[in-house]
């Protein structure tokens, strides 16, 4: 049996996607074989500043990593699935009198 292998390589301003295809002789045509990333939320920095992708019962989309703190820089945006203006703080840092801090957040990447 004879293969034909292609790749394609999409790089833009906010994704690299690489699609691996092979032709298989045996009437089958051109089948995929490997798919990079795999779900929108292995796109590196889709969900932008402060945001954080959930892929939870198919449905893939980003929300800001911590709600009480952080809201959708355009939240039109969000609505269409325009996650490039990531998250805002809602109320400013307030380093000087020392009440702000850093807070640890798991089970990130």
């Amino acid at each position: 049996m004879n293969l034909t292998f292609t790749y394609d390589l999409l790089i833009n301003e906010r994704e690299v996607h690489l699609e691996s295809w092979a032709c298989v002789e045996d009437g089958r045509g051109w089948q995929l074989g490997v798919s990079y990333p795999q779900r929108a939320c292995d796109t590196y920095n889709i969900c932008n500043a402060y945001g954080i992708c959930n892929s939870e019962k198919n449905q893939q989309n980003c929300t800001c990593l911590d709600e009480k703190r952080f809201v959708p820089k355009s939240q039109k945006g969000w609505d269409t699935d325009d996650w490039s203006g990531g998250c805002i703080r809602r109320t400013p840092l307030e380093c000087k009198d020392g009440s702000e801090g850093f807070i640890k957040y798991s089970n990130v990447k």
